[in-house]
């Protein structure tokens, strides 16, 4: 049985790669560029675009599940559109691909801001309305909203489809680094002065990694899991780290109107420059929306059992360390 995973190189895409193959799967890996996040690996790459219906045809005949993992992240707005053509038109090629090729199961990666985070006080489950709003919800939450729904409606084509929608995503293997796994590296490098109000829910990789596995496997099909983990303040994950590796670390939270006021400038560097910054409006609106994310459906049915945040940033850094990303040795405490 061999399985095809989508945007292979992306840091969910590559760990979850890794896994398959120390499984002893057979593991075609579709990928829009070379990355240098499945060198050392042995395997079957394909050079895809989820914009390209063709290549997905070509790249998924003789498959029997694919995972598809291909998505845009954005806390920049549409970015003229790239966002709804990846994951909504994007996700349409996959299934037309999926069911000309007679793929079997289709393990759909969405995200936990598919999900509407009012009313706030109450958990966020399976049941809870999707963020289909354009002027309540972010168009990256709209577009993967859209996505879900229509990875869903393939299941009345007769293709089996199971949707996971992890929370914030943060450990080893991230290559790129993420805005995450940046501020992590910033803040032991001495490069993040202040901290934002705020947080999120944060999981390990590799519990996302175990739970989509697990999903492939033994999900329902129909279905949708939530692969969340920790509700955490930024500022406990910096004091993690400063505790893991032995680092000072900024303690200064700065006030909300002031962040507030400061994130356009975030996106006005990320217009000009073409880099994204950790903090622009949309990623300071996330930190004060609703972390409480009820993972116990994917518990029961997934067996997924999301580890401590503490051993989720020990890992990222053990992993940093190893791939040449610190600076400075790393230092533990005694």
């Amino acid at each position: 049985m061999t399985v095809f995973v989508t945007g292979a190189g992306g840091f969910v895409g590559a760990a979850l790669v890794r896994e398959l193959v120390a499984r002893g799967q057979d593991v075609r890996a579709g990928v829009h560029r070379n990355p240098r996040s499945l060198d050392g690996l042995e395997l079957d790459q394909r050079f895809i675009d989820v914009e390209e219906p063709a290549s997905l045809v070509a790249a998924f005949e003789g498959i029997d599940t694919v995972y598809h993992a291909a998505a845009i992240v954005s806390v920049l707005g549409s970015q003229g559109g790239l966002v709804e053509r990846v994951n909504i038109e994007g996700v349409k090629n996959v299934i037309d691909a999926c069911c000309q090729c007679g793929v079997r199961r289709l393990v759909h990666i969405a995200s936990v801001h598919a999900f509407d985070p009012e009313p706030e006080g109450f958990p966020i489950d399976e049941n809870r309305a999707l963020a289909m709003d354009p002027f309540r919800h972010t168009a990256y939450a709209v577009s993967k909203a859209s996505g879900m729904t229509e990875a869903l409606s393939a299941v009345d084509r007769g293709l089996e489809v199971v949707v996971c929608a992890p929370a914030g995503i943060l450990g080893p293997g991230d290559h790129a680094p993420s805005p995450i796994g940046q501020s992590l590296l910033d803040a032991y490098h001495g490069k993040l002065p202040a901290l934002p109000p705020g947080g999120y829910n944060f999981v390990d990789i590799r519990d996302v990694v175990a739970g989509l596995i697990s999903a492939a496997e033994r999900g329902r099909s129909g279905e949708t899991y939530l692969l969340s983990g920790e509700p955490i303040d930024v500022a406990d994950i910096i004091r993690l780290v400063g505790e893991i590796t032995g680092r000072r670390v900024p303690k200064l939270i700065l006030p909300g109107w002031l962040v507030r006021m400061a994130a356009p400038f975030g996106d006005l560097y990320a217009k000009t420059t073409g880099n994204s910054p950790a903090f622009t409006r949309e990623a300071v609106r996330v930190l004060t929306e609703n972390r409480d994310f009820d993972h116990s459906k994917a518990a029961r049915e997934l067996g997924h059992a999301p580890r401590p945040m503490r051993d989720a940033i020990a890992g990222a850094f053990e992993w940093y360390e190893e791939h040449g990303y610190l600076k400075t040795p790393l230092r533990k405490p005694s």
